[in-house]
């Protein structure tokens, strides 16, 4: 299991949405779980710009963009 966050440089640091920072998601990813063994992942998101729901809804269609099935 992995706890993760997205980051960017400056005032943002971690505000940044899931897939708005320089995190190299997919490779994070695929490593933890092939190298690392990893089966869960906690993303967290810390503070938004915008309401919490809209930020978990935004944060979610990166996840499913980033690593859809084909």
């Amino acid at each position: 299991m992995m706890h993760l966050k997205d980051w960017a440089p400056g005032e943002k640091g971690y505000k940044v949405l899931f897939g708005e920072g320089i995190t190299p998601w997919k490779e994070l990813v695929a490593a933890a779980e092939s190298v690392g063994g990893a089966e869960f992942l906690l993303i967290e998101q810390e503070g938004s710009r915008f309401s919490e729901f809209e930020t978990a809804k935004r944060c979610l269609e990166s996840w499913k963009t980033m690593f859809a099935k084909a």
